[in-house]
């Protein structure tokens, strides 16, 4: 996509460093016990979470609000323990959740109807991890995985007695637990070896492999161990607490968390081996904290056993993305708008920014910022115009959706219309004709069709009708717009002076065939669009887009100082085909099309 007039283009990455997880309560929609949260790798707008009681809950925005809990359907009506030990979604919507009775489900519209996928899974399954494209859950002695988002399972054999308790991957490196046994992997979970060094006087509770080499096990009674060359050697982290710990998530190679029993939470800014820090949070000390989810070095999410969650950042403000106008069906070749309402309801919202995608491709290719604030409770819109490109499918439905971000990137919020599909749709069948040679003074018959309406550029009588006499005197290419219902073509009939005319009859000014290029790049070499026959004569030009919108006009064009140097407004103007049409000494006209090469 390109994006076709100014805006401000803003890019912000992250500067490494100590953790900042700063936490804000959100409403959960449940009281149920939190087992698991997961989001979406794009952005931090999608997630999922799932519940003791078998709940699942659904955002858009980040946690700051969370859809009404679905329930997973029971199998052949009987009841199965709903307990989810895992969650997971994408960019697509597309989510997986287990239960600790071996039910695997999928969803493909981002959780609102959910498919019992597997169901004979083992008793007592835990956790749900994800690398390259591939879904795990560990089972009893084996670990199950699907390549297809849930559809269909399949599993290897890991020697642990009783369960694999959790698992992590980085890339084709993987780790899996259980209560004293450690395995690792180096081809996506096809195989498994077991590590000897075991460093837990307690019984592990979870892992986490930041790297192919580095891992760090929680347990029991607060401790932490870490290892930097896969299990060689281990070294034991102060931990600072005495309680469980039950979850440990990295958001980037320095940066990650643990939560624990009694409200413990711990982050770390420095890769894990020093000392952890206490994470203050505005949640009960007295409850345990199963679920987390480590996005980054800034964003993540924690959920206890009351059903509350929190998320980091607090985002200071928020943007509801209230509403997107847009066409529901746009043409393939030429400009659209979005127009897109929001409203700023935690603080005032200041410089909001936006990512416009359609089929998942960033319309603009970075963000588009809202340039101004707008007050806690306020209304803002503003419009863009795009047009497509390969991107896209053409004669096709693509879907759209919006992200918002605060102006640092630090929250986003996700925004799916509610038809979410624009229709791209190509030209409609449509001809041009007229003979391609004529001598002067021959009446010529020139025509379009397959439009609603037609405008004609250069020298004919009636410019709005489909069909024209014209009695040209010189090679003449007469542009035509064709208005279709969606799309707008144009085109041209080309009008040649025959070679076996009366000489006496034909017009001594040489004119070329209609076809030109230069390159306005100022290295002073073919810079300007230079029409030979016109010197010295008096003469008007016309430059037209390719949409049969002028852009300049000149008056005694003379290649010199009164000349086209490719530009409109004052701006260049970008590669492609361009139309002009020339009238000149009085009676004599010519059009053509010149190729601005970048």
């Amino acid at each position: 996509m390109k994006l076709l007039f100014a805006l401000i283009l803003v890019f912000v990455s992250f500067a490494s460093g100590r953790a900042q997880y700063t936490w804000a309560s959100q409403v959960s929609n449940t009281s149920d016990y939190i087992n698991d949260i997961d989001f979406a790798p794009t952005g931090n707008a999608i997630g999922i979470y799932g519940t003791y009681g078998g709940q699942i809950g659904r955002t858009n925005n980040g946690g700051l609000t969370w859809t009404t809990p679905y329930t997973l359907p029971l199998y052949n009506s009987e009841s199965f323990s709903d307990v989810i030990v895992g969650t997971y979604i994408d960019d697509a919507q597309n989510c997986v959740v287990a239960t600790n009775a071996g039910q695997f489900y999928n969803s493909l519209d981002g959780g609102v109807v959910w498919n019992m996928n597997f169901s004979n899974g083992p008793g007592y399954c835990h956790d749900m991890e994800h690398s390259n494209g591939r879904i795990f859950v560990g089972g009893t002695g084996e670990v199950y995985f699907s390549d297809d988002i849930g559809a269909t399972w399949d599993s290897v054999d890991v020697n642990i007695v009783g369960s694999v308790l959790a698992l992590s991957f980085q890339g084709n490196s993987g780790v899996a637990i259980g209560v004293n046994e450690i395995y690792v992997t180096d081809d996506l979970g096809a195989t498994w070896t077991e590590l000897t060094s075991l460093p837990h006087l307690y019984d592990m509770n979870d892992v986490v492999m930041v790297n192919s080499t580095t891992i760090f096990t929680v347990g029991l009674n607060g401790e932490i161990f870490g290892t930097d060359n896969l299990g060689v050697n281990w070294t034991s982290v102060v931990s600072g607490t005495a309680e469980s710990l039950y979850k440990i998530e990295f958001g980037n190679a320095t940066n990650g968390l643990i939560s624990g029993s009694n409200g413990t939470l711990l982050m770390t800014a420095t890769g894990g081996f020093d000392p952890w820090d206490v994470s203050t949070h505005g949640a009960s000390n007295t409850e345990n904290i199963f679920a987390l989810h480590a996005h980054n070095s800034t964003v993540a999410w924690f959920g206890n056993d009351l059903g509350d969650i929190y998320a980091a950042p607090d985002p200071g403000y928020d943007i509801e993305i209230i509403s997107l106008v847009r066409p529901d069906t746009a043409c393939f070749y030429t400009d659209f708008d979005f127009t897109i309402k929001f409203v700023a309801t935690v603080g005032d919202a200041v410089n909001p920014e936006f990512q416009f995608l359609v089929n998942g491709n960033s319309v603009f290719g970075s963000y588009i910022q809202y340039a101004g604030v707008v007050l806690n409770g306020d209304t803002a819109e503003f419009t863009v115009t795009a047009s497509a490109d390969d991107d896209q499918l053409i004669d096709a439905f693509n879907t759209i959706s919006i992200q918002g971000y605060t102006f640092d990137q630090s929250f986003i919020a996700w925004y799916f219309p509610p038809s979410s599909d624009i229709y791209l749709k190509g030209y409609d069948p449509y001809t041009v004709s007229g003979p391609h040679e004529f001598c002067p003074g021959d009446f010529i018959s020139i025509s379009a069709s397959g439009g609603d309406s037609y405008s004609w550029i250069g020298n004919v009588d009636s410019p709005f009708l489909p069909s024209n006499i014209v009695v040209p005197l010189v090679s003449t290419n007469y542009l035509i717009n064709i208005e279709q219902e969606y799309c707008t073509i144009v085109d041209t009939v080309f009008t040649v002076l025959g070679d076996m005319c009366d000489s006496s009859a034909v017009d001594t000014i040489a004119v070329p065939a209609g076809e030109y290029a230069f390159s306005p790049n100022g290295d002073n070499v073919n810079d300007y669009f230079v029409l030979d026959y016109l010197e010295g004569t008096t003469n008007d030009v016309r430059i037209f887009n390719r949409w049969g919108d002028l852009l300049v006009n000149f008056t005694n064009y003379n290649n010199e100082d009164i000349v086209w140097d490719g530009t409109y407004g004052g701006r260049k103007v970008p590669g492609g085909t361009y139309f002009f049409v020339v009238e000149y000494e009085s009676n004599l006209s010519s059009s053509g099309w010149v190729q601005v090469v970048e």
